[in-house]
């Protein structure tokens, strides 16, 4: 079944999920078997882990992953059920919540999320709020940015409601409608809100841009004294020409999101939970409620990174914003476990549309029995300060430079992109050179 699944989609629309879990039998045990024999990129395994789980079962789901096949995502089953239960979902639908897409929880069969209705550009809010104007403190600095991110919010919430409203005349979905039990018992199109869960999500992109940025504006602003925030405007709005030595040290000398770090930590807590309170529960036109989501996948990392000028974190204008909730590139210096905990320090199911850690580890952490066990314990242990989901590359730089210079020999080598795998030498090359730039880093 794999192999002419494979031969079908071979990683194409971001490939094709299988959910597997949080219980186990002999089929779930056979299809990671043959999944690791076959070093393929698509389909991508979503796995529930819950105490329960065997953990026979995640030491196969690791060493899937340390081998290469890194399709995986896992997910924190007993957190994920318990925050569809706090965002209105009945505890007997909640257990039968699947994964669509990359990692937005749905109930299957019961629920109609269209989980990227909408997307939110906390960045690009930074360099709007420093062309607004000045702020005596950076209490008030702030609260200015939260207010940049509420008017923003309201626009985006009427402007999916408009949409949704013309859904019914534009696009009807009578063969989707007909999978759904409650779109049959209402007699009602999904697109008429027929089925019982109907939600909207909004994703959050560039969480440590965000951070990194208010933090840089903090430390140089209001601590040192180092400019003004009119100097800065003048410097940013210059892309960072003439200022080279200044970027570096707002790279390199100011604390950075994903290191553990309680001031830097308490800014990512004070947007995250404003984004959660602001957005979830707001009524659709479906009937149902708006989700919020916080990660950010390539593709949307690239696409909300042109429009957005250069960034005080020392981003240049039109590069891409970062990914999902790690840290940048290269920051995340204080190691796997710092950044884990900086992330679980989120609360995290403020996002039931959604949200995922990606971590990048040398292979030397990951070998033999005991590298098998090391990442066992770091996946329960994030799960237990809260995180809700996990994926993981490992890799050497110099592996991924050798296949740079000589494809043909690294053909099947592999690389977990966001919610989905690729061949590494498939990519296009700045994006092979963001992924050896965090492989250095790891």
């Amino acid at each position: 079944m794999l192999v002419k699944f494979f031969a079908k989609f071979q990683g194409r629309m971001y490939g094709k999920p299988f959910l597997f879990g949080p219980d186990v039998n002999e089929l779930t045990t056979l299809a990671f078997e043959v999944y690791r024999e076959m070093q393929i990129v698509d389909p991508k395994l979503h796995v529930r882990l819950a105490e329960r789980t065997p953990q026979a079962f995640l030491e196969q789901v690791v060493g899937c992953i340390r081998d290469g096949c890194t399709g995986i995502v896992t997910v924190n089953d007993d957190a994920q059920v318990e925050m569809l239960c706090r965002n209105g979902k009945a505890r007997e639908d909640a257990e039968q919540y699947i994964l669509i897409g990359c990692y937005e929880p749905a109930v299957m069969g019961r629920e109609l999320n269209c989980s990227g209705a909408a997307g939110l550009n906390l960045a690009k809010a930074v360099e709007l709020l420093l062309a607004s104007g000045d702020y005596p403190t950076f209490d008030d600095l702030m609260a200015a940015y939260l207010g940049i991110l509420d008017s923003h919010i309201t626009r985006i919430l009427d402007k999916v409601r408009r949409e949704e409203r013309l859904w019914p005349r534009i696009n009807p979905s009578p063969l989707l409608s007909g999978t759904m039990d409650s779109c049959i018992e209402r007699g009602l199109d999904v697109s008429q809100a027929g089925a019982k869960y109907n939600t909207s999500g909004i994703c959050c992109y560039g969480i440590a841009n965000a951070v990194d940025s208010l933090t840089v504006i903090r430390q140089f602003v209001y601590e040192e004294r180092r400019c003004t925030l009119a100097e800065l405007r003048d410097i940013l709005a210059a892309n960072w020409q003439g200022h080279e030595d200044l970027r570096l040290v707002a790279r390199n000398r100011v604390p950075k999101w994903g290191n553990n770090d309680d001031r830097v930590d308490a800014l990512a807590v004070r947007i995250t939970d404003f984004l959660g309170e602001r957005i979830n529960h707001e009524p659709n036109a479906r009937g149902g409620v708006f989700q919020a989501a916080l990660y950010a996948i390539l593709d949307s990392a690239k696409q909300w990174g042109r429009p957005t000028g250069a960034l005080p974190d020392g981003r240049l204008a039109g590069e891409p914003l970062t990914i999902n909730t790690g840290a940048s590139i290269g920051m995340d210096r204080g190691g796997v476990t710092s950044l884990l905990n900086s992330v679980s320090g989120l609360d995290l199911s403020l996002f039931p549309n959604g949200t995922v850690l990606d971590v990048m580890l040398h292979p030397s952490v990951t070998g033999g029995d005991e590298g098998i066990r090391t990442l066992c314990s770091l996946i329960r242990s994030y799960f237990a300060r809260g995180g809700m989901a996990i994926q993981f590359n490992i890799f050497d730089a110099g592996l991924l430079r050798e296949a740079q210079r000589d494809p043909a020999r690294f053909a099947t080598l592999q690389v977990r992109v966001c919610g989905w795998n690729a061949r590494f030498v498939d990519l296009a090359p700045e994006v092979q050179e963001m992924f050896i730039a965090k492989a250095e880093a790891a």
